[in-house]
């Protein structure tokens, strides 16, 4: 139940986290409230499809070459410092001020943001990927179950992000409310690093242990 709370967890503050996109989104609300909801819930599902298919080819690229256990779990030890990074720019943001665009843009520019977003590929490497194969331990294609887990959160966070702008903008432009939700997702995060944290510490005791 724990490892399942781990892709569900880490999709929702990705979704909820300030990026280009949920900006670019906010921009079309600013705009326009009703076309704005439909052009900006375009650019998050584009987003979502699109880091579908980048989890998906990492997961089964990694399957496919046989990686030892032990390269996921040193991978670990590098997603867990990007999640400190991560819950340290989160807690420190107050406000969400997304800049007005003058035009709409298509669906393939948003694909083009996605494939070229170096951290992107870099927590899905060195976080999301050592997470999918832990979970794979402990059940059968658990990889692809925390690939679907993470994408369905992810979009939810989104979703929520993006309705609630719509809907409260006086409470989003109110710094305070602001801070409070993002230092509530910084617990959140702190304590799935803790979780991996002290996963990784019982893995690399018991391999050194036996001697490699």
């Amino acid at each position: 139940m724990v490892d399942l709370l781990t892709p569900i967890l880490l999709g929702f503050i990705g979704g909820v986290t300030p990026g280009p996109i949920i900006f670019l989104a906010f921009s079309e609300v600013l705009k326009d409230s009703n076309k704005g909801l439909i052009h900006g819930g375009m650019y998050l599902i584009f987003a979502g499809l699109t880091e579908f298919f980048i989890g998906l080819f990492l997961i089964i690229t990694s399957k496919s070459f046989q990686l030892p256990p032990i390269v996921f779990h040193t991978l670990a030890i590098a997603g867990i410092s990007l999640l400190i990074y991560i819950a340290v720019k989160i807690f420190s943001i107050n406000s969400i001020s997304p800049k007005k665009q003058s035009r709409s843009i298509s669906g393939k520019h948003i694909i083009a943001i996605m494939l070229v977003n170096g951290p992107l590929w870099m927590f899905w490497v060195s976080v999301c990927l050592p997470a999918a194969f832990n979970l794979g331990q402990s059940i059968t294609y658990g990889e692809y179950l925390f690939l679907v887990l993470f994408e369905i959160s992810m979009m939810s966070g989104l979703a929520i992000m993006l309705f609630g702008f719509n809907a409260f903008r006086n409470y989003f432009s109110n710094e305070k409310n602001v801070r409070r939700i993002f230092q509530i997702l910084t617990g959140l995060l702190v304590l799935i690093i803790i979780k991996m944290i002290y996963s990784e510490s019982i893995f690399f005791y018991v391999y050194l242990k036996n001697g490699f």
